[in-house]
């Protein structure tokens, strides 16, 4: 009756760690860039409305806008953190354009698929 039990115990472990081996977190980011504008202020701004924009997002909003990677079945995802800047650029001579940068540091809870 031990060898029974401690043989089902055994089976049990092995099935439940064989179920949680393939998630993991991972920790990626993603760079996204406005269209041109005509200051500054109007390129941060931009910048910044892409940020309240992913703060508010739902899970597929986030997948769709930081293509995580393909070949996960993911779980959950999350923004970490953002830094804006501006870059500063000639369309052509004497004609000055200006555009956002969002940095996006962000995590996601993944099962991998490539050895299903």
């Amino acid at each position: 009756m031990k060898m029974k039990t401690l043989s089902i115990l055994a089976a049990t472990v092995l099935m439940s760690a064989t179920a949680f081996a393939g998630n993991q977190t991972s920790y990626n980011n993603a760079s996204k860039v406005t269209e041109d504008f005509e200051t500054k202020a109007e390129a941060y701004e931009a910048g910044f409305i892409y940020v309240d924009t992913l703060a508010g997002a739902s899970y597929s909003e986030l997948r769709f806008q930081l293509s995580p990677p393909p070949n996960k079945t993911i779980s959950s995802i999350s923004v970490d953190d953002t830094q804006v800047t501006v870059e500063e650029f000639a369309k052509s001579r004497g004609e000055i354009a200006y555009r956002a940068v969002v940095n996006i540091d962000y995590h996601f809870i993944a099962h991998d698929n490539s050895n299903d």
